[in-house]
C-alpha cells in the first residue's frame, strides 16, 4: 500500500505571461491541478483538450496565448468553487465560522429543494458535471424554484417529524410501491 501526500491545489497562470515558448503548449495538470478528492483532473484535461482543438482550428494568431486564455476561462469557476469548498471544510473561528455556517445553511435548502425538485436537481447536477457554469445556480428562475421547494417541504412536513425531506420522499415511494403490490 503507498499513500499520496497533497500539499495544496496549484494553477500556474501561462494566461498570464507576457511571452511563451514558441512550439510549446502545457496541458493538463501542468496547468492546473486540483485536489484529488475532487476528481475533476481528467475532466479538466478533457476540456483542455477540447480548447486546443478549437484553437488550432481557429489559425488566428498565437496559439499559445490564445489556448492559455481560453483554459483559464474553463479554470476559473472551478477554481473558485474548489476554494469555497475548501474553505467551507476548513477548520477556523472568527468570521470564517460565521460565513462557513452560512454557506452550510444555503447548501443544506440546496440539497433539500433538490430532493423534491427535479428541475433544482438536474440545474445542480449541471454545473456539478460542467455542463452548465455555476452562475447558473444564481438565476432568479433558479432561486425562485429553490424557494419554493423549500417552502413546499416546510409546509408539508407534519409537526414533530424529525426525518430529513430526502428520507421521507423515499419511505413515502417505498410505501406507495408496497401497496400497488
Amino acid at each position: 500500500m503507498s499513500a499520496q501526500r497533497y500539499p495544496a491545489s496549484t494553477w500556474r497562470r501561462y494566461d498570464k505571461m507576457r511571452q511563451f515558448p514558441a512550439g510549446l503548449l502545457v496541458m493538463g495538470d501542468a496547468i492546473c491541478s486540483f485536489n484529488p478528492v475532487y476528481m475533476q483532473g481528467m475532466t479538466m484535461a478533457a476540456l483542455q483538450a477540447v480548447a486546443l482543438r478549437n484553437c488550432l482550428a481557429d489559425r488566428d494568431g498565437d496559439l499559445s496565448r490564445r489556448f492559455f486564455k481560453a483554459t483559464a476561462k474553463q479554470i476559473a469557476p472551478v477554481w473558485r468553487a474548489n476554494r469555497l469548498t475548501d474553505f467551507i471544510l476548513s477548520q477556523g473561528g472568527g468570521w470564517r465560522w460565521a460565513l462557513r455556517r452560512l454557506v452550510n445553511w444555503h447548501m443544506d435548502k440546496v440539497h433539500a429543494a433538490a430532493a423534491h425538485d427535479p428541475a433544482v436537481a438536474e440545474a445542480i447536477l449541471r454545473v456539478m458535471h460542467f455542463v452548465d457554469p455555476p452562475a447558473r445556480l444564481l438565476q432568479p428562475s433558479f432561486l425562485i424554484r429553490l424557494v419554493a421547494a423549500n417552502r413546499r417541504r416546510r409546509m408539508a412536513t407534519p409537526a414533530g417529524d424529525s426525518c430529513s425531506g430526502s428520507y421521507r420522499a423515499f419511505d413515502q415511494t417505498t410505501i406507495e410501491t408496497d401497496d400497488a403490490k
